[in-house]
């Protein structure tokens, strides 16, 4: 009998199947695992993140060594059903000691029969959390069988590694890296990638467009200035002729130019983001009054904001008016994450960036899902911490840190397609850098990122720390260079030739860089001859296809060659130079 586990994964690899035999120890890419069970497993993550109705599929006991030490992180997000009577969503707690608890299936009806605990693995810190480290022996007990395959709503039959041990991965959002039927690789060559700027003239009447959020299931844009107001784009494309047309609202969907009050240094709205299910829209901005961080929650429904439902999650003191990071992205686990600078001022003076205890110099991690309002309308619980926040009961760290280290994390993103976490972290004197989080690794767990000791890979303030993660790509501020500006890795499908290239830029130089990674390491670089000035942030529609926006020429769409309209004014023309980045 084969049992088939799904919503979880093995070990740090995302996604992949492996069939395990009685006391077999399979190798992985990373690290191995022992499984003793009396019946074949099967392991395998077919699982949307967004998926809100399970039932129970089987129970597991992991299980310490002989010595009662706790296996590192043996099983990572897994889908369980709290046992409060919420709905279910996605944990992936560090705890120990051992607890059975139920593997849900969440591509089926119903809920589980049983109370089911959380999840319990063992709790690990720091950027050891989720690397997979040679796994100590696990014991797997497992009840539940196979669905048939009469049965309507079954998974389909997970992909079984086959005699040369290798094996498609399936992804985070179901997609594969297995060649297409057309014989397409996940990732193009960088060389031959070639794409064009358009200008959208429908957007020239915003001012400083800041940041840009897609909303599930729409097509729509929504832009946000940095003066503080909330735009929404409605978005016509005809696909048979690969034409775009756009309308701007008559006025913003949200208007809060009045808390933002001015966009001194680098204050203003600085980032918006809609839940996992478009309920919620998220916005960040700096007060006028004091200079804060904060970040809100709107009701949102059928393209309105109600304005009336404002609730404050999250207000963190700045000690000056630069650093305020405020980017704000819904996870592939559906967590909203909020990246923060280190306050500012030269040098970090305050040493944030190596004090996970502050929330300064962080990408938080928070489920907002949690979040309590009286019928009164105050807030009695802002947001939930989800339990496999590295720093959860540790005194060595805020529970609501996700990493540290950052000096300001301007623009991070999640690849749509691997779950990687891509962050683009701005340098101080020399260096700027972009710090790549492979998914299979926990994307950035605890890691620390190495500010104010390093510089990039350089130390700055020294020594480095132990288990710095260091940049995947580093450029100097040599030839006008002075501010990296995060972006995305490139899943749409409408440049074939840019697929899986991380695209980002520069505040003070034009043009648009991109870098392609495999198994976590810079493989290729390039500098496009393309791109405006002053890139304030990318943006990525709800298809995949990217957008640049920038403070001083308004907000263009990355387009195939030849595409008609393209935008014809200076330094926005056809991407054509081979030669490489700075680095």
């Amino acid at each position: 009998m084969v049992v088939t586990v799904t919503a979880m994964r093995f070990d740090t690899v995302p996604g992949q199947s492996r069939t395990f035999t009685q006391n077999q120890r399979m190798a992985w890419p990373r690290g191995t695992l022992m499984a003793e069970t009396a019946t074949n497993l099967t392991a395998f993550l077919p699982c949307s993140e967004r998926a809100r109705s399970m039932r129970a599929a089987g129970v597991i006991t992991i299980a310490p060594d002989g010595t009662g030490t706790a296996p590192p992180s043996v099983v990572h997000g897994a889908y369980l059903s709290p046992t409060s009577g919420r709905r279910a969503r996605p944990r992936d707690a560090h705890r120990w000691p051992p607890t059975p608890y139920h593997l849900l299936d969440c591509k089926r009806q119903g809920t589980p029969r049983t109370p089911v605990p959380d999840m319990v693995t063992p709790k690990l810190r720091g950027s050891a959390a989720l690397p997979a480290l040679s796994l100590l022996p696990a014991l797997l007990l497992l009840a539940g069988a196979c669905a048939t395959t009469d049965d309507p709503t079954a998974e389909p039959a997970p992909i079984v590694v086959d005699d040369e041990g290798s094996t498609p991965t399936t992804t985070p959002d179901g997609s594969s890296d297995a060649p297409s039927a057309d014989g397409e690789p996940l990732v193009a060559d960088i060389d031959a990638a070639e794409f064009e700027l358009t200008e959208i003239a429908e957007l020239d009447e915003l001012e400083e467009p800041i940041a840009l959020a897609a909303h599930q299931g729409s097509p729509n844009l929504y832009i946000a200035e940095r003066q503080g107001r909330i735009w929404e784009v409605e978005v016509n494309h005809d696909e048979e002729r690969d034409t775009y047309e756009y309308d701007l609202g008559s006025s913003p969907i949200l208007d809060i130019s009045a808390a933002v009050g001015n966009t001194d240094g680098e204050k203003g709205l600085l980032g918006i983001a809609f839940s996992s299910d478009g309920r919620r829209l998220f916005v960040s901005y700096t007060q006028a009054a004091d200079g804060s961080s904060r970040v809100e929650a709107y009701d949102f429904e059928d393209g309105d904001v109600d304005e009336d439902s404002a609730a404050t999650l999250l207000t963190v003191e700045q000690p000056f008016p630069n650093h305020n990071g405020g980017h704000l992205v819904i996870g592939p686990d559906g967590f909203l994450y909020f990246g923060l600078g280190d306050g500012g001022g030269e040098d970090d003076p305050d040493d944030n960036g190596q004090d996970p205890n502050t929330l300064l110099g962080t990408i938080l991690r928070m489920d907002p899902e949690e979040m309590v309002v009286s019928p009164s309308g105050e807030v009695v619980v802002p947001y939930g911490i989800p339990e496999s926040n590295p720093f959860v009961g540790d005194d060595n760290g805020r529970d609501e840190v996700w990493l540290y280290g950052v000096r300001n994390p301007w623009r991070f993103s999640f690849d749509k397609q691997t779950g990687d976490l891509w962050i683009g972290d701005v340098g101080q004197n020399e260096i700027e850098e972009i710090d790549l989080l492979p998914f299979e690794d926990g994307y950035g767990i605890g890691a620390n990122l190495g500010w104010r000791n390093m510089e990039g890979s350089n130390e700055y303030l020294g020594p480095e720390p132990d288990g710095h993660v260091g940049p995947i790509f580093e450029y100097s501020h040599e030839g006008g260079n002075c501010s990296v500006t995060g972006g995305y890795v490139y899943r749409g499908t409408r440049i074939p030739s840019l697929q899986g290239v991380y695209l980002f830029s520069d505040l003070c130089e034009a043009g648009i860089r991109g870098i392609v990674a495999a198994e976590g390491e810079l493989v290729a670089e390039r500098t496009f001859d393309v791109g405006p000035s002053e890139v304030y942030s990318f943006g990525e529609a709800s298809d995949g296809e990217l957008y640049v926006l920038s403070a001083g020429s308004g907000v263009y769409r990355i387009d195939p060659v030849g595409t008609s309209g393209a935008a014809e004014s200076e330094g926005n023309g056809t991407s054509s130079d081979d030669g490489d980045g700075d680095s």
